[in-house]
C-alpha cells in the first residue's frame, strides 16, 4: 500500500512538471536560422542547457503557419474560416538534424530525448488585408490566446453577411486578400506586454447595436451619424478622432452600391424628410403672375442649400439644387402647394458601419505592426504557383459562375465592314458539366465559347443553325496567357479564329447574323483571368492581328480600332475604353457601376517582385557546450 502512494505522488508530481514545463516562459536564445517553406525560420537553445544534461535539452523555433488551402479555408454562413497549426513534425526533424550538425557529434545520442517545439504564442491577432496591407472592411480580426504545441487551431472571421463572407474566401483563395499575422511571444529575457485587444467581437457588435433603426442612410445625414458612432467609439478607444470617422463616412459613400429608394420610410434617424425639405429650407413668395419664388433660409441644418452668390431662386432653379446637392428628385404638387418626393439615392446603412468600423480596428492593428514581436503575411503565392488573381499584368479576374463585363451601346453596324475582337485569357479551370462558358457574347449575335474540354469556338448565334461555328481543336492550356483574335470577313461571310497570332481555322456562313442588344458581355461562367480586350470595325489581316498581338500599348488611335479596353484601371466600377476614334464605350463591372459582389469580377493586381530573403543566420554553438558532463562519461569543453 506503502509503494502504491509512493507511485502516486511520483506520477502527480511528474505530471506537474511536465505542466510547468509547458507552461512557463522560454528563456530562448537565438542558435542558428535555416531556410524553410520560403522563409527563414530561426532555431533557439534553452538558456539553461549548458546546466542540463544533454537529453534533457530544450529548443524551440518560430512558430509556422500549417494548413492545407484546400480544406482549410472555407466559408460557413456569415464566417470565413482559417484552421492551422503552428508546429510540423517535418521541421523538427530537419530542425533536430541541424542541431546535431552544428555541435558535437556525440549529442545525437541524445537528439531522441530533446524537445522541439515552436515557441508559445501569448496572443495572435489574425486581420485579413488587402495588397496595401490595409484592413478590410465588413470582416472583424480574430484573435487567439495561448497557442502552443501541436494542436490545431481555428480563427472564424465574423463577416456582417453570407454574401461577403463567400466573396472574400474567394479573394483569399485566389491571392487578392491575405492574412497579416501579429504575434506576442513572451521571453524570460524579453518580457513584453501586450496591448489591450480592442477591436474584438463584443466591442465592434456593440457599436452597431446602436444603429439597428433603418435599412438606409442618405449622404446628407453624415454629421449626425458621425456624432453618435464617435461617441460610441471613445468607450473602446478614446484615441479615435470625429476627423477620423469623417474621412470613413466619405469613403464609404464613394465605394459602396447606391439605391433609388421611391419614398423615405426606411431611412435611419429620419422620420419625415418632406416636412424638412418644404419648412426648414427657404421661405416662398408668390408674385402677381403667381409663379413662386424660394429664399433660403440661413440654418444649419444639414440639409441646407449651398449658394454663395445668390439667395432667391425660382421652381426650377430649386428642383435642380434638390437633385444637385442632395440627390432628391423631387416635383412640385400644385393641389398640395409643397415639394413632394419621386425619388432619392441612398446607401445601406450596414455598408457605411461596415467602413467605419474600420477606425477601430485599424488602430490596433497600426498598435499591433509596432509591437508585436513577430509580423508574418500569407497569401496565395505562398502555397500556390497560379494565383488567379496575382498577374505580371493587370487584368480581370472571374472567380466565380456569376461575375461578368458588360460594355453597354455598340450600336454600329459591321455587317459591310466586318470587325475583329482580340483579347488575353488566362483559364484557370475548365468549364464543369458538358456545357460550354462564354468568353464573350457579341451582342447576342455572335460568340467566342470556352468548351469543357479546354477548345476555342467562334460562332454566329443561331439556334436553327448551331453548328455554324471554327474551333481551336486542341486546348489551350489552364494558367497560361493565351491570346485570342476572332475576325468576321464580311466580304466572304467568314469566320476566322487566330490563336497566339497564328491561324488556326475558319467556316463560311450561309446564314446573315443578327443583332439583339447593343451589349458586349465577357467572362460569364468562365473561371480565370481576361485583359487587353480590343475590337476592330475591319477585318484585320493576318499580319496586322500578329503585329497588334506583340504591341502591349496601343495609341488608341489607330486605324478603324473602335474599342481599347486594357483593363489596367485596376480600381473602381469601370473599365475605361481607352480609343479615341469616336465614341467612347466605358464598360463595367457586373451590370452596372453599383458594387454588387454577386456579379463584379476583381481587380487583379501587379505582384511585385518579392526581396530575396537574408542570408541565414547561424550563431556561435560553443557558448552551448561549456562545462557539459555527457552521460556517456566524456566531457565538452572549450576546445571542442
Amino acid at each position: 500500500m506503502h509503494s502504491i502512494i509512493v507511485w502516486i505522488v511520483f506520477l502527480i508530481a511528474l505530471c506537474f512538471v511536465l505542466i510547468q514545463g509547458k507552461t512557463s516562459i522560454p528563456d530562448q536564445l537565438p542558435l542558428v536560422t535555416i531556410p524553410y517553406a520560403q522563409r527563414n525560420i530561426t532555431i533557439y537553445t534553452s538558456s539553461s542547457n549548458p546546466s542540463r544534461e544533454p537529453k534533457d535539452w530544450l529548443f524551440w523555433y518560430d512558430p509556422l503557419v500549417v494548413f492545407d488551402p484546400a480544406k482549410d479555408i472555407h466559408h460557413y454562413n456569415e464566417q470565413v474560416r482559417f484552421q492551422f497549426a503552428i508546429a510540423s513534425s517535418e521541421f523538427e526533424q530537419t530542425a533536430r538534424k541541424t542541431i546535431i550538425t552544428k555541435m558535437h557529434p556525440d549529442v545525437e545520442r541524445s537528439a531522441v530525448f530533446w524537445i522541439i517545439e515552436p515557441l508559445p504564442i501569448d496572443t495572435l491577432t489574425i486581420y485579413l488585408v488587402d495588397q496595401a496591407f490595409l484592413p478590410i472592411p465588413a470582416v472583424y480580426p480574430c484573435t487567439k490566446y495561448h497557442l502552443s504545441g501541436i494542436s490545431t487551431f481555428e480563427c472564424q472571421f465574423v463577416c456582417t453577411s453570407m454574401i461577403i463572407a463567400s466573396s472574400l474566401t474567394q479573394n483569399l483563395l485566389c491571392g487578392k486578400i491575405k492574412f497579416q499575422l501579429e504575434y506576442y511571444i513572451q521571453s524570460q529575457i524579453n518580457q513584453i506586454s501586450v496591448p489591450p485587444r480592442t477591436a474584438t467581437l463584443f466591442n465592434l457588435r456593440s457599436l452597431r447595436t446602436q444603429f439597428r433603426i433603418g435599412k438606409y442612410i442618405h449622404p446628407r445625414q453624415e454629421s449626425q451619424l458621425v456624432a453618435k458612432y464617435f461617441i460610441q467609439t471613445q468607450t473602446i478607444d478614446d484615441t479615435i478622432k470625429e476627423s477620423e470617422l469623417q474621412g470613413l463616412f466619405q469613403l464609404a459613400t464613394n465605394t459602396t452600391t447606391r439605391y433609388d429608394i421611391t419614398y423615405p420610410n426606411d431611412i435611419w434617424s429620419l422620420n419625415d424628410l418632406e416636412t424638412i425639405i418644404n419648412q426648414e429650407l427657404f421661405y416662398i413668395s408668390i408674385q402677381k403672375n403667381n409663379k413662386r419664388s424660394f429664399h433660403l433660409k440661413s440654418t444649419e441644418s444639414s440639409w441646407a442649400f449651398k449658394s454663395p452668390d445668390k439667395q432667391t431662386f425660382n421652381m426650377d432653379e430649386i428642383q435642380a439644387m434638390f437633385l444637385e446637392q442632395h440627390q432628391l428628385n423631387v416635383e412640385w404638387s400644385s393641389t398640395e402647394s409643397l415639394w413632394k418626393i419621386k425619388s432619392l439615392t441612398v446607401r445601406l446603412l450596414s455598408d457605411i458601419l461596415d467602413t467605419l468600423q474600420l477606425s477601430v480596428i485599424s488602430k490596433q492593428y497600426d498598435i499591433d505592426k509596432i509591437n508585436a514581436t513577430n509580423h508574418r503575411s500569407i497569401d496565395c503565392s505562398d502555397w500556390s504557383s497560379t494565383c488567379s488573381c496575382q498577374a505580371a499584368s493587370s487584368c480581370m479576374v472571374f472567380v466565380s459562375s456569376t461575375q461578368f463585363i458588360r460594355i453597354p451601346f455598340i450600336d454600329m453596324d459591321f455587317s459591310k465592314t466586318g470587325f475583329t475582337i482580340e483579347l488575353w485569357i488566362r483559364p484557370h479551370a475548365l468549364p464543369d458539366g458538358d456545357i460550354p462558358v462564354q468568353l464573350i457574347n457579341f451582342r447576342g449575335e455572335y460568340q467566342i465559347t470556352y468548351k469543357p474540354k479546354g477548345e476555342i469556338t467562334f460562332s454566329i448565334t443561331n439556334k436553327r443553325h448551331p453548328n455554324f461555328y471554327t474551333t481551336t481543336l486542341q486546348a489551350i492550356p489552364l494558367d497560361q496567357w493565351t491570346h485570342i483574335t476572332c475576325v468576321f470577313v464580311s466580304i466572304e461571310n467568314q469566320l476566322r479564329l487566330y490563336v497566339n497570332g497564328e491561324f488556326v481555322s475558319s467556316i463560311i456562313l450561309s446564314i446573315k447574323s443578327q443583332k439583339l442588344n447593343d451589349d458586349i458581355i465577357i467572362g460569364q461562367q468562365f473561371i480565370g483571368a481576361i485583359r487587353d480586350v480590343r475590337l476592330w470595325g475591319c477585318s484585320n489581316p493576318p499580319e496586322k492581328i500578329l503585329l497588334s498581338m506583340r504591341t502591349s500599348t496601343l495609341l488608341g488611335n489607330e486605324t478603324c480600332l473602335v474599342g481599347l479596353w486594357p483593363m489596367g484601371d485596376a480600381l473602381g466600377q469601370t473599365i475605361l475604353d481607352l480609343s479615341v476614334n469616336d465614341i467612347s464605350h466605358p464598360g463595367t463591372l457586373g451590370t452596372d457601376d453599383n458594387i454588387n459582389l454577386l456579379n463584379d469580377p476583381i481587380w487583379a493586381y501587379v505582384l511585385p517582385k518579392p526581396p530575396p530573403p537574408p542570408p541565414p543566420r547561424i550563431l556561435t554553438y560553443q557558448i552551448f557546450r561549456e562545462n557539459i558532463t555527457f552521460a556517456y562519461g566524456c566531457t565538452m569543453g572549450n576546445h571542442l
